[in-house]
């Protein structure tokens, strides 16, 4: 949790999902010729990509949007310091 805020903090940006979270193109391109998920690729598949991210996220507590942990998280792990911090620079929600 604290990695994510110093992350957060560093970047200047709670949208971790689309500037930090981010999985290259050619994963999904690699092997054109194969199904994603089979023996022989490691192709993977746009829309499971972000079905994992919206589980991951929503698992952590953390604002499916955005990929950002809520200010509310951060103070249920004893954060809420690091959550007064990041609200000032509006970098949490």
């Amino acid at each position: 949790m604290l990695h994510r805020a110093l992350t957060i903090r560093e970047m200047g940006t709670k949208d971790m999902r689309s500037r930090h979270d981010t999985v290259p193109d050619w994963i999904f391109e690699y092997g054109k010729d194969m199904a994603p998920f089979n023996a022989g690729t490691i192709r993977m598949d746009r829309e499971d990509i972000r079905l994992a991210m919206d589980m991951f996220y929503r698992e952590m507590g953390w604002d499916a949007k955005t990929g950002a942990p809520t200010y509310d998280i951060y103070r249920k792990f004893g954060l809420e310091s690091v959550a007064k911090e990041l609200k000032k620079k509006d970098l949490v929600t």
